[in-house]
């Protein structure tokens, strides 16, 4: 609830993703986020590796493996780090358990990041696969609803003003009781 909280905070592309990488390094001992560009699946951020910055001069291998089928079945997709990505494995280290987690970022029902997760190439390494779907799911939402606000919030500044309705014009219209708000509504909010 926390992680998905900061997601909410946050109110640009970078800080979203930013609080979802943060917050998946509560639920895995490495975490990297991937762009998707086209036909390739690029490196923006790490957390939990030796050296994070390498994970952005990276690209994975978008065409085989695990990261391909992450890319076809918009779902989460799990298995070993011989699934993955040889290169990936050689320039990072194989997770200690073997088992990475490839999850899709969707916008706009296509794929638009995937996020990596594993437990860790050392010691007692964690990896909540739910935990990390849902806040990948819950990322993808709000990035979704921020970018609806800021494309209603555009539109209504660049349309010119109404002219005014003269009251006799207006039909009449009685005013029924508000419809019951769902319990869940508020948690959207």
């Amino acid at each position: 609830l926390q992680a998905i909280s900061a997601v909410r905070r946050a109110s640009g592309q970078k800080e979203i993703l930013g609080a979802l990488l943060d917050g998946a390094s509560q639920f895995s001992s490495r975490t990297a986020l991937f762009v998707v560009r086209g036909a390739s699946v690029m490196g923006w951020q790490g957390r939990g590796f030796a050296n994070p910055n390498d994970v952005k001069n990276f690209t994975l291998e978008a065409s085989a493996g695990l990261c391909a089928r992450v890319l076809e079945e918009k779902a989460p997709v799990r298995g070993t780090a011989q699934d993955l990505d040889v290169a990936f494995t050689g320039t990072f280290g194989a997770p200690q358990d073997d088992r990475v987690l490839l999850l899709p970022l969707l916008l706009k029902e296509k794929v638009a990041a995937v996020l990596y997760a594993d437990a860790g190439a050392e010691g007692e390494g964690q990896l909540d696969d739910a935990a990390l779907e849902m806040l990948v799911l819950s990322s993808g939402l709000w990035l979704e609803i921020v970018a609806l606000r800021r494309a209603t919030a555009s539109q209504e500044s660049a349309e010119p003003a109404a002219a005014p309705v003269e009251q006799a014009e207006a039909p009449a219209v009685e005013s029924a009781p508000p419809a019951p708000v769902p319990a869940m509504a508020t948690v959207a909010e």
